[in-house]
């Protein structure tokens, strides 16, 4: 009976959240992609030494934090002068996925991909 009422509850919330949500366009499945602006570059990428952030925004940067896939912070560097374009090292990481953390100094922050090779 616990079975049946929650398989009838689970129902009834996807039937309310399909029926509140926006449906496929004829174009497709737009409606499931995300759109994301991002206001800064990481390249190249893949790298093994060295990697740069291009800032393409009028924001100041404040930190670069490099994260490991679960989320610790292996590399962190504040940016202290007007350096809109930093240079990290990464030659010391070992190979994988990671991810960077850019925070600027109007509070906004975002995280790109890095592949170290």
């Amino acid at each position: 009976m616990k079975k049946t009422l929650s398989s009838i509850l689970i129902l009834f919330c996807l039937n309310l959240i399909v029926a509140n949500s926006e449906l496929p366009n004829s174009k497709g499945m737009d409606w499931l992609e995300q759109k994301t602006v991002t206001k800064s570059k990481l390249y190249p990428n893949p790298a093994k030494d060295f990697v740069f952030i291009k800032n393409y925004s009028s924001s100041k940067l404040k930190n670069i934090s490099i994260l490991s896939m679960v989320g610790s912070s292996v590399l962190s560097k504040e940016i202290t002068d007007n350096n809109n374009n930093p240079e990290i090292n990464i030659s010391k990481l070992p190979t994988g996925k990671y991810f960077v953390k850019v925070s600027y100094l109007d509070g906004y922050m975002e995280i790109l991909t890095l592949i170290k090779i």
